[in-house]
C-alpha cells in the first residue's frame, strides 16, 4: 500500500494520524503489485476534531509550600474548557465517569481525579489526571495553663 497525505506530491509506505492536526484531510491510497502496476486511487476525506484537554489544579493547595498536592480543601480548578462543553470526572479509577465532582465525598486520604470534556457535537478530549492527598483532620488541640494573678 502508498499513502498520500492532504494531496501532497509524495506517495509513502506508510502515514502516522497522530501526526495530523485538527482539520480537513484527504487520504489516498493505492496498491502497487510486485510488477510495479498501481492500482487506482481510493480517497478518504474527513474532517479530524481535536477537542482541547482540560487543565486542572487543585483550587487551594493548603499544604506546606502551596504546591505539594497536600490539601484540607479538595477543590478544583478546570479551565481549558470549551463553550457548551460538558465536564466529566472520574474518582480513584471508578468504573463510570460523572458529570459532577463533590469534593466533600472524599474521605482524608490519597486521591486521583481523572477530567475530560465532551464538546457539542459529542468528541471527547484526552483526560487528564490529578493526584493529591486530602488532610482534613484537624490537629490535635492542646492547651497550656499559666499559673497568674487575675
Amino acid at each position: 500500500m502508498k499513502y498520500r497525505l492532504d494531496g501532497a506530491g509524495v506517495w509513502s509506505d506508510s502515514y502516522d494520524p497522530a501526526d495530523l492536526g485538527a482539520g480537513a484531510h484527504t487520504v489516498d491510497v493505492r496498491q502497487i503489485s510486485g510488477a510495479g502496476h498501481a492500482s487506482g486511487v481510493a480517497t478518504l476525506s474527513f474532517e479530524l476534531v481535536v477537542v482541547p484537554t482540560p487543565v486542572v489544579t487543585l483550587l487551594h493547595d493548603t499544604g506546606l509550600n502551596g504546591s505539594d498536592g497536600i490539601t484540607t480543601d479538595a477543590s478544583l480548578s478546570v479551565d481549558n474548557i470549551q463553550q457548551g462543553a460538558t465536564v466529566q470526572y472520574r474518582v480513584d479509577d471508578a468504573e463510570n465517569w460523572s458529570d459532577s465532582y463533590n469534593p466533600d465525598d472524599l474521605a482524608a486520604g490519597l486521591h486521583r481525579v481523572e477530567v475530560r470534556q465532551i464538546d457539542t457535537a459529542r468528541h471527547f478530549s484526552e483526560s487528564v489526571s490529578l493526584s493529591f492527598e486530602l488532610d482534613n483532620t484537624l490537629p490535635p488541640m492542646t492547651a497550656q495553663f499559666r499559673s497568674g494573678r487575675l
